[in-house]
């Protein structure tokens, strides 16, 4: 049926030697001896995968827009469909049979566009009667005061624009003289005092009327009013950004998760309200819900966002956003197709391994690689992966994001809505946590890493799991028996030592023979020189001899100065360490030395404070009978 089901692969070592030829013509035999097809059809739910496929041409195919159409036809021409298939998403409730719910899902998606636009969004909450409840009631615990009038200032607003006659409401909040949070948050005046009315006989103070207009008066109503919106709209931005920004935290709570329970079940139920969640409008019951709900979160969001079908061969596109068009120039067109038409001449090969690594191992993703355009320029590509799992564990889908890392300001918006994505979105649509999902990340790092120890001692540029034999390379082709790593591993060390051996023995034996030759040489050499030639090469090798023996005493000089340089290095430390010894003891000595003359200071001046004392004392005394029968003392003199 045309289904791309296997590759095989075959290598053998090319060795240029007599054999070589009848080797090449051994593989082109058995190349053509391979099958190109199975005589054998494909199962109708395969088959109908098959279908789907991402096509080896590079060209999109349209069929994946019927994904569910076409699976259903085959799962039911196998035999599983009718009665006993679960048509409803609702109803899969998988081995458990209990339903499964999309609720986490779609709050995260929603908590995603909402935190986009915060204003907007607090903007409609406020609008909801029980949704704005749930806030005020969140803003009393956790917020300033500052915050909580901010917040039932917005909840008088609310009222305020939803009623049917804005002015009489808005003049029923100010007609209250305590805790007015419209007066304290903009900047109405309101006066109160006695109101001149010549037909009331009581006192004027008994009626204290405000100059309020009345609310018949509507044109006197809409400068105030327009007051009002304005300092809403002062009040939304305080309660979503900065220090009062307690919007993100109340939608991280639990008070916002429970807010949206009862907004979203609402809207399962056709009720419409100010503010939505992402699956408004949408079949809450559907297979696709949460394909449904990416395509409507993908569009608001500025980064190319793209999701993969995992269950479909070749792992086409299920959706494009134009945020994708806008980063590469590729559009919708591509649904259908997979993402490799990115890839150039350009391209890191690594980093495409570790693309398909964290596919295959269902894995998150975070790397930089460069990708190119439509019209073929050259980009670096910020890249991420995010992997999405059905309500069995099934790997469903992958969601890929992508962006040009520049220095652009739309940058910075990108990476927050991507980091929004992956922070979320849940692993899988029904929100619940992968069940041995890191414990098998691990084990299969830990199943790497043992291979990784296993095959390191193998040569390099060889296979690993090939055993090579040097007379018959087709060995084990034939063999009906698999061999284990261990085995393969063990016979190809044999075989690596017997050759080393061998080719130890052949490089012995060389030098052997060359050393002969080089003696053989000699002797000749020697035969022909005369003896005045022998003379002169005496007296070549004594020089040479001599000027060795220099070399050495030289050599034993110098290691005597560097030992002597030593010994004098190893004295001047010495002396420094006693000298800094002696510093330290002198330093200490003075310390003890200015302490007593402190302290014998500190004991003078107290005798000298005494002796003034008493001289003071004796003044006062002598004054005293001088003042009583002395001379008399001028005006003004004291008697000190």
């Amino acid at each position: 049926d045309g289904i791309y089901r296997y590759v095989i692969g075959v290598q053998f070592e090319v060795v240029e030697d007599d054999n070589l030829k009848a080797r090449l013509v051994q593989l082109d035999k058995l190349l053509k001896m391979l099958p190109r097809k199975l005589p054998m059809k494909s199962r109708p739910e395969a088959a109908a995968r098959g279908k789907l496929a991402a096509n080896v041409t590079g060209e999109a195919n349209d069929m994946i827009n019927q994904k569910e159409q076409i699976m259903a036809e085959g799962m039911a021409n196998e035999g599983i469909g009718g009665a006993n298939r679960p048509q409803k998403i609702m109803d899969a409730g998988g081995s458990s049979g209990q339903p499964i719910s999309m609720d986490k899902t779609v709050f995260g998606m929603s908590k995603i566009a909402w935190k986009a636009d915060p204003v907007g969004a607090l903007g409609s909450l406020m609008q909801d009667q029980n949704a704005a409840q749930a806030f005020v009631e969140f803003v009393g615990r956790r917020g300033s005061t500052l915050a909580k009038f901010r917040t039932e200032f917005l909840n008088e607003w609310a009222a305020v624009t939803s009623s049917s006659d804005p002015g009489r409401q808005l003049r029923r909040f100010l007609l209250r003289k305590n805790n007015v949070a419209t007066y304290y948050s903009t900047t109405m005046e309101i006066t109160w005092g006695p109101r001149w009315d010549p037909n009331f006989s009581g006192p004027k103070e008994a009626v204290p009327i405000t100059t309020m207009p009345s609310a018949r008066d509507q044109r006197a109503w809409e400068p105030l009013l327009a007051n009002m919106e304005a300092w809403a709209g002062v009040a939304l931005r305080t309660l979503t950004q900065g220090q009062f920004s307690l919007f993100d935290e109340f939608l991280d709570s639990q008070e916002g998760w429970s807010m949206f329970q009862r907004l979203y079940n609402s809207e399962k139920h056709g009720a419409n309200s100010p503010l939505s969640t992402i699956a408004h409008g949408l079949d809450p019951f559907s297979n696709n819900l949460w394909l449904d709900c990416f395509k409507v979160l993908s569009e608001r969001m500025s980064c190319g966002a793209v999701v993969s079908d995992m269950t479909i061969p070749g792992i086409p596109l299920n959706y494009i956003n134009e945020g994708f068009k806008a980063v590469t120039g590729y559009g919708k067109e591509k649904i259908g197709t997979s993402c490799r038409f990115l890839q150039g001449p350009d391209t890191e090969e690594y980093l495409n391994d570790e693309i398909v690594e964290a596919l295959r191992n269902c894995e998150p993703l975070h790397i930089k690689i460069h990708n190119h355009k439509k019209g073929g320029q050259k980009f670096q590509c910020l890249f991420c992966l995010h992997p999405v799992f059905g309500a069995n564990a099934e790997y469903k889908y992958s969601v890929g994001f992508q962006t040009e890392f520049d220095s652009k300001r739309t940058l910075y918006k990108q990476l927050a809505e991507m980091d929004s994505f992956m922070k979320y979105v849940p692993k899988s649509m029904d929100g619940a946590e992968m069940e041995g999902y890191e414990a098998r990340v691990d084990e299969v790092y830990q199943m790497f890493t043992k291979m990784e120890k296993q095959v390191s001692f193998m040569p390099k540029n060889q296979g690993q799991f090939i055993v090579q034999d040097t007379k018959n390379p087709y060995v084990g082709v034939a063999d009906s028996r698999v061999k284990t790593v261990e085995e393969a591993n063990r016979i190809a060390v044999e075989s690596n030592l017997a050759g080393g051996m061998k080719s130890g023995a052949a490089d012995m034996s060389a030098q052997i023979q060359a050393k002969m030759q080089n003696k053989e040489s000699k002797l000749a050499s020697s035969r022909l020189v005369s003896a005045g030639q022998r003379a002169a090469l005496e007296a070549a090798e004594a020089d040479a001899a001599r000027i060795a023996a220099e070399e050495r005493e030289a050599e034993a000089a110098q290691q005597q100065l560097a030992q002597q340089l030593s010994q004098i290095n190893n004295q001047a430390a010495e002396k420094t360490r006693l000298f800094e010894e002696r510093m330290k003891q002198m330093e200490a000595e003075y310390a003890a030395r200015e302490a007593a003359f402190a302290a014998k200071m500190e004991e003078m001046n107290g005798q000298a404070r005494q002796i003034a004392d008493k001289n003071a004392a004796q003044l006062a005394e002598m004054s005293v009978q001088m003042g009583v029968g002395g001379p008399k003392r001028r005006p003004g003199y004291s008697s000190q």
